[in-house]
């Protein structure tokens, strides 16, 4: 389905499956005191708004709240303006996050804890608004014995409304009444409401409301493929989109079942049809011999009734599959089992000009192994590498990051002690000092406070909790005990902290002259450190990107940065190469070599894959000129992605001076100079050296006593590269599966992510981590949003309407990483119009 008819879809389904009241309403501080906030229609002397909301969905849970709403200014230009961001949410009925000129709060009633009151509202009252049918006013008392839920509180705020600033940021009192804060504790609220007592006390029916609501699924959602495959045969509608959940468990559910519900279900019609016999025949070649042939055409007879259609759509796609050759229908075991692949189109192919092949049939090239002398029965299934289930279990893996008791991943950079005998897992915290106690509880608030973000519900409750401390700061804590208690601020990273001002204004200077202060007031104020910033098609989001990521690294050190494609990888670390060189070039250019300091070129790396950075490095050892070629490569395997340009193997060329690749500049980074040095003076590899300037050739070389040392010692150079790189780009896969790049995003300081329109939320978080490190998020607010399998696939034969639905989370599943932050509360600088004279140096 298309991705704005999807969005059609998604909101009928909103519609069908809820029933809102939503019901204008007056907001007094105490009991018939000074208003608060009032929505329009009653022209009430505030410049807040407000409604009443009893809200009733099939698969959300039902609440009777009321919101505030404070104005953030007409079209939020003052706030783009001096740089604080624009503020997004998610709108309900559109199915969309986009820009909305009004911060909401929310005050949810605790179900079972709260009692509804109407009386007729008295005329000396009701004068004070603006009321069509006087008459039929009430006044509603809310009273709780629970605490009531916060919602969207504590999100980073600006209005241009000076004194409305004062009421949310300074918690001053608004008007004669009371602080926001001392209100949003109250045990008793109190509405004027354009409805009659009786009825409206009717209508609310707090005691009839449907029970809670849970997704159907338990609390354990680690990978478990028996258990999550039994776990997607529950079948039903499609859960509709959720930008916020009320706890932790509630996200991870949301996260772990829209990825695994994805192939679940493939996964099963897979096992299904490898288990299936088919007849077959391989054709003759056109020369009549086949004994030394390494490859045939094979033609498959699947029946016209084949049952396995609709999965068989999606699993064809990869064209890889494997076919099991058996002597006899009734044999257990296979002969042979070979590669194969899906040739799509028979036509002009001379082997089948005498084989009309029937749309029914499959029609593949095979990698032989023996003479095919017999016929065969056959069974074709494709291809599942160990790589593919690695992938799902890693984002069910990195959405658990975010359960309450999950354990810090980057323990090691904060300072936490690892288990002696499992070096990769955290020491039990019973057996840490109390120092390393205090400190854990000081990173179990941070990630409590990620949590928090990612819930997408404000940060009220994290706010309202004391921040924990040591011994020194809670004997302090004591002495000021009378002290009024005040809600914590969020915490702010600055990005141009302690970058040099000559650097961080080139760095900078790659925006247009008219964005140099507003840009700078963001970077330097970044609420829990994250950044996210958004650009219209052909605006060059990655240039702006790398001139971000640059002034990251340059304040806080090591960056990881990823995307979600190898490609968008390539060119996000392309893109911060050069333009570190320009930078550097315009900050160097009236200063004379050798004088310091001079600005230095960041080293930044591109890792793929080791295993194919090693035989891309071997090839081009034996042909130097091979280039991107050097890649592996092989008909029966899935194409590789290594490119030259900024790799592994591309920098440790680099260092052994080979003539195919740039030399080292003077002002590229000192730890390359340092490395040359080393490797200059390594006798170990000085065969290598010679090989790669061409003093001796390949034959040489290989033939020589050093030629394994050598080999192994460019291995270690190739993992160690890696490690010292100052900018490190792979996508979310290699950041788990290639321990070298692992080590460097568990001690990076910052990530940032380009295409992230386009990332999946599962990889953004691998990525990430749960210690909410600093972050920026760029993207193309037209971009594609993240691709799902079975969208909107149903169940074979589903009678039920509108349907049972094979992924019931895959609306969910679409929600890209940088969209679900904008609907969290995170301001978004928007950067449309970038200097592309520059963007093409």
């Amino acid at each position: 389905m298309p991705q704005q008819n999807m969005k059609d879809s998604a909101s009928a389904h909103e519609a069908l499956h809820t029933a809102t009241s939503l019901q204008d309403c007056v907001v007094f501080m105490g009991n018939c005191g000074q208003v608060l906030a009032a929505s329009k229609s009653f022209a009430g002397p505030t410049k807040l708004t407000s409604r009443l909301i009893l809200f009733i969905s099939r698969d959300k849970d039902p609440v009777f709240l009321f919101e505030i709403s404070f104005p953030l200014g007409e079209g939020q230009t003052d706030n783009e303006n001096v740089g604080f961001g624009v503020k997004h949410r998610y709108t309900f009925g559109k199915s969309k996050v986009e820009a909305n000129d009004r911060q909401t709060v929310e005050v949810r009633f605790p179900r079972g804890k709260t009692q509804a009151k109407c009386l007729a509202a008295p005329a000396s009252i009701v004068d004070q608004f603006r009321v069509k049918d006087k008459d039929k006013v009430c006044i509603l008392t809310v009273s709780v014995t629970a605490p009531v839920t916060i919602v969207g509180y504590g999100c980073p705020f600006r209005s241009a409304d000076r004194e409305v600033n004062s009421w949310v940021n300074d918690n001053k009192p608004i008007g004669k009444g009371v602080n926001l804060q001392t209100f949003l504790k109250q045990q008793s609220f109190t509405f004027l409401v354009g409805k009659g007592a009786v009825d409206f006390e009717r209508r609310l029916g707090l005691d009839r409301l449907p029970p809670p609501f849970h997704y159907p699924y338990g609390d354990d959602q680690t990978w478990n493929e028996a258990r999550l495959a039994k776990e997607s045969t529950l079948r039903g509608d499609q859960f509709p989109l959720r930008y916020s959940h009320p706890d932790d468990l509630s996200h991870v559910t949301a996260i772990v079942q829209g990825t695994s519900q994805d192939i679940m279900w493939l996964n099963e019609r897979r096992k299904e049809i490898a288990a299936t016999k088919f007849s077959g025949y391989f054709v003759t070649p056109p020369d009549g011999t086949i004994d030394k042939a390494t490859s045939l055409y094979l033609v498959i007879a699947r029946t016209p009734e084949f049952k396995h259609k609709q999965a068989w759509v999606h699993l064809q796609k990869g064209h890889l599959v494997k076919v099991a050759l058996f002597n006899s229908p009734s044999d257990e075991t296979e002969e042979e089992t070979w590669n194969a692949k899906i040739v799509s189109s028979s036509e002009d192919i001379p082997e089948l000009s005498d084989h009309a092949i029937e749309k029914h049939e499959l029609f593949l090239i095979v990698q032989t192994k023996v003479k095919p002398d017999a016929p065969y029965e056959i069974k074709c299934y494709c291809s599942r590498e160990a790589a593919q289930d690695k992938d799902h279990k890693r984002r069910v893996d990195a959405a658990n990051l975010f359960r309450s008791d999950a354990d810090p991943v980057n323990f090691d950079l904060l300072g936490l002690p690892s288990d002696p005998q499992f070096p990769q897992h955290m020491l039990d915290e019973k057996l840490m000092t109390i120092e390393k106690r205090d400190l854990l509880a000081k990173v179990h608030d941070r990630m409590d406070l990620h949590r928090a973000l990612l819930r997408g519900q404000g940060f009220y409750q994290w706010m309202s909790k004391p921040a924990p401390r040591d011994i020194v700061e809670a004997m302090e804590a004591m002495m000021l005990r009378d002290a009024p208690a005040t809600l914590r601020p969020l915490p702010v990273v600055n990005f141009l902290e302690g970058v040099d001002k000559e650097y961080a204004d080139a760095i900078v200077d790659e925006a247009l002259p008219s964005d140099h202060k507003r840009l700078c007031a963001y970077l330097e104020y970044r609420p829990l450190g994250l950044g996210i910033a958004t650009s219209c098609p052909g605006s060059s989001t990655t240039t702006f990107a790398a001139a971000a990521t640059l002034v990251m690294q340059a304040s806080l050190g090591p960056i990881f940065c990823s995307a979600p494609t190898n490609v968008d990888v390539d060119n996000f670390a392309s893109r911060i190469d050069n333009r570190s060189a320009m930078i550097a070039a315009r900050c160097n250019d009236r200063k004379h070599v050798g004088r310091a300091p001079r600005v230095h070129r960041r080293f930044v790396v591109r890792a793929y894959d080791m295993t194919h950075e090693s035989v891309a490095f071997r090839r081009l050892l034996q042909d130097p000129n091979q280039g991107d070629n050097a890649a592996p490569n092989s008909f029966f395997d899935p194409p590789s992605n290594w490119k030259l340009h900024l790799s592994r193997v591309y920098w440790l060329l680099v260092l052994l001076r080979s003539p195919t690749v740039r030399s080292l500049h003077q002002d590229d980074a000192p730890v390359l100079h340092h490395l040359q040095q080393g490797i200059d003076k390594n006798p170990d590899i000085a065969g290598l050296r010679a090989l790669v300037t061409g003093a001796i050739d390949w034959e040489t070389f290989s033939g020589s006593k050093e030629y394994d040392i050598a080999m192994t010692t460019a291995g270690e150079y190739l993992d160690d590269i890696a490690r010292r790189a100052e900018i490190l780009c792979a996508t979310p896969a290699d950041s788990e599966n290639d321990k070298s790049v692992k080590m460097f995003k568990l001690h990076a300081k910052g990530f940032a992510i380009d295409e992230a329109y386009n990332m999946k939320r599962p990889d953004l978080y691998c990525t990430w981590g749960n210690t909410l490190s600093p972050l920026f998020v760029f993207g193309d607010r037209k971009q594609l949003r993240p691709a799902v399998i079975m969208l909107t696939e149903l169940w074979p034969n589903s009678k039920k309407r509108p349907g049972e639905f094979i992924n019931r989370f895959a609306r969910d599943a679409q929600i890209s990483a940088l969209e679900y932050l904008q609907a969290s509360g995170i301001p978004t600088y928007r950067y449309d119009d970038l200097d592309t004279t520059k963007a093409s140096d």
